[in-house]
């Protein structure tokens, strides 16, 4: 359990449903800087949606592909991405991605 750690979704809770931030967003990480509570952002978004939130957030980590993958940036700027899910996993959610693609088409 990480203590006084703030987990929050991204599109229609930090966002508005157009997808666009309002000031009040920036608003709210002031305030959990200032008292030091850290916020972790988590999306069902891509890995480069992961790399751009911590680019362009004051935001240390982000939880994407649905909460397969946290990607954070350490203190040199740098990108480092860790699996939350076996490796095992992902060859099936492959798996399902590839046959619902099939059955759409």
């Amino acid at each position: 359990m990480i203590p006084n750690h703030i987990f929050s979704d991204f599109d229609g809770t930090l966002t508005f449903s157009d997808e666009s931030l309002s000031a009040t967003v920036f608003e709210i990480f002031d305030f959990l800087k200032k008292h030091s509570l850290p916020l972790t952002v988590v999306t069902g978004r891509g890995l480069s949606w992961g790399h751009f939130i911590v680019t362009h957030f004051p935001l240390d980590h982000v939880i994407v592909e649905g909460g397969g993958l946290l990607v954070s940036r350490n203190k040199d700027g740098l990108y480092n991405e860790e699996l939350l899910i076996p490796t095992s996993d992902l060859h099936k959610l492959d798996q399902v991605a590839r046959q619902s693609l099939k059955s759409e088409s």
